[in-house]
């Protein structure tokens, strides 16, 4: 059996479609208007609100596992005086100064980078 793709013919079809609009009473359009156009409106400020608290919560989060990373540094930094090895404050020394230069090779590479973005 072929199904053809409309099973009306133009006048039942649109007797059909009056009959389906004439379901609705005026007060039925009016609260369907209501809510889609409440659903448009609101819709990107609800967006743009999750998205602040959502902005806000990776805030926190951030610090909070930098202070979690310089309290872990500073016990690893104690522990290492405490036990009173040869040579343990040249390789804090040297930890603190190779990071430094990782930090100032990534700011220069966001700088060059923002250069050849400007050209």
């Amino acid at each position: 059996m072929i199904l053809s793709k409309s099973t009306f013919n133009p006048t039942e079809r649109k007797v059909f479609i009056s009959k389906v609009l004439n379901l609705f009473l005026m007060s039925d359009w009016i609260r369907l208007v209501i809510i889609i156009g409440g659903y448009l409106l609101l819709r990107p400020i609800l967006v743009r609100y999750g998205a602040k608290l959502q902005q806000q919560q990776l805030e926190r989060e951030d610090t909070k596992v930098a202070k979690e990373g310089k309290l872990e540094e500073k016990k690893r930094d104690k522990k290492a005086r405490d036990t009173l090895q040869w040579g343990t404050g040249a390789r804090i020394r040297q930890r603190h100064a190779t990071e430094g230069l990782i930090r100032d090779r990534e700011d220069s590479d966001s700088d060059e980078l923002e250069e050849l973005l400007e050209k």
